[in-house]
């Protein structure tokens, strides 16, 4: 009976005028309400999880994870799945580098809180920054790149999201082995010079030729109380065993 109104709503807030219609016609609605995923079904209401619960919204701080997990739960449970199994799948799955590496995994190195993800486009960038700049630190330190296919234009709005979030300091990498189109070295040139046009003063800025060389200078860098933002693609897996040997040290 679940799939005879396959139609699902959503939304972040509680119970919007939004879907008080489309409930009211018996359709479906995947909302938040006062903290909780909540599932309507017409005039049935099925009680998913605690947002807090869920590892990957960050306490309920990363609204994009949030409306992820919605998707996923309306999904879920429009396959017949029962509740209590969406929310243990919820609840159990953490974005750590055994399960999903290279996205969304947070690590503390001693005193210095570091992300490993991989913004591929402006509004992934807007989205995580927008985040971690809810995170407290002292200092933010950001590294970016992206691969030559990507066009020009798209590669200037990422260092104008990047600018506009105003790290303590910008790490501009090469992404090794994704060149593609634009060839070697075009994408870090291309930021570099967007930053700079940003107002974004050369001092503050630094560029590499490879991920890891970013990774190794943003530690080198680093204090405790500092947030590092790695975005890494090419070279994500010696990142993220770099930073785990890094944490064994004491």
């Amino acid at each position: 009976s679940r799939l005879k109104t396959p139609i699902c709503w959503f939304t972040l807030n509680n119970r919007l005028p939004l879907v008080e219609k489309p409930i009211s016609l018996g359709r479906s609605a995947s909302v938040v309400e006062d903290g909780r995923i909540v599932i309507y079904q017409g005039s049935q209401k099925f009680d998913i999880t605690q947002v807090k619960n869920i590892p990957i919204t960050l306490n309920g701080l990363a609204a994009y994870n949030i409306s992820n997990c919605l998707s996923a739960a309306a999904v879920a449970f429009f396959l017949g799945i029962p509740s209590e199994f969406i929310a243990s799948g919820l609840t159990e799955f953490d974005s750590d580098p055994e399960t999903n590496p290279g996205i969304g995994n947070y690590f503390d190195v001693h005193g210095i809180r570091v992300l490993v993800d991989f913004a591929h486009n402006i509004h992934g960038l807007t989205a995580l920054l927008k985040v971690t700049e809810r995170l407290k630190a002292n200092r933010r330190l950001l590294t970016i790149g992206n691969p030559g296919d990507r066009r020009i234009k798209e590669l200037k709005g990422l260092a104008r999201v990047a600018a506009n979030a105003k790290p303590d300091r910008i790490l501009v990498t090469e992404c090794v082995g994704y060149e593609r189109d634009l060839g070697p070295g075009a994408v870090p040139r291309i930021i570099h010079q967007e930053l700079l046009e940003c107002g974004i003063h050369e001092k503050k800025m630094q560029v590499f030729k490879n991920e890891m060389e970013g990774v190794k200078a943003a530690f080198e860098w680093a204090k405790p109380g500092d947030f590092l933002i790695l975005l890494v693609l090419a070279q994500r897996k010696k990142a993220i065993d770099y930073i785990m040997k890094l944490k064994e040290q004491k």
